[in-house]
């Protein structure tokens, strides 16, 4: 896999897509979408409840795309203030290529789009 721009990627036929998100504190509020063009093959979640690991499997044929968005949110809390410590960092990977990983501060709720395609 390798980064084409913001959110977009490239990836070889069949290659294994891991997507890991990964929160600074509780709570963890983030969402990932149904992906478009394939299926999450893989879910798992750490023992603290802090990170969310998916995988999938790019399609076999040239030119064909997988689109699947990652919702985060934060909670305040009682005051409605935000931890400035607090963050989730967004992490994709292939089989090959270098991962890429994006941050996000509050406050709260951001959507985030991964585009990728088979070359």
């Amino acid at each position: 896999m390798k980064t084409t721009g913001p959110g977009e990627y490239s990836a070889a036929p069949n290659e294994n897509i891991t997507v890991i998100v990964a929160k600074q504190y509780e709570p963890f509020a983030a969402t990932f979408s149904d992906v478009i063009g394939s299926s999450w093959a893989n879910d798992s979640v750490s023992a603290d409840g802090l990170t969310e690991t998916k995988t999938l499997v790019m399609p076999s044929d040239e030119g064909a795309t997988v689109q699947f968005s990652v919702l985060l949110d934060f909670v305040p809390d009682d005051s409605g203030a935000y931890d400035s410590g607090d963050k989730y960092t967004v992490r994709i990977k292939g089989n090959t290529g270098s991962p890429d990983s994006v941050t996000v501060p509050p406050p709260p709720f951001i959507s985030l789009q991964f585009d990728l395609v088979v070359e």
